[in-house]
């Protein structure tokens, strides 16, 4: 039997949300099921903003970021 290799695999998906806050929270309530029910380490590593019709995107969390420290209610 040959040993499994370990990967990373990054995943993006939209979330809709009333504010930063809530898209946060919606993102780790995902993350932590994920964790869960596959015993994967599933976490949140970065959150945008992206508006229809724009090119750039606003950082909402992940490093430097006021909500990086949001749980989850």
């Amino acid at each position: 039997m040959t040993k499994q290799k370990r990967y990373v695999v990054t995943v993006d998906y939209y979330v809709w949300a009333d504010n930063d806050a809530d898209a946060v929270g919606q993102g780790k309530i995902r993350a932590h099921a994920q964790d869960i029910a596959h015993d994967d380490r599933c976490s949140v590593v970065s959150i945008v903003e992206q508006s229809h019709g724009t090119y750039g995107n606003r950082h909402v969390y992940g490093e430097n970021s006021s909500l990086s420290q949001h749980k989850p209610s």
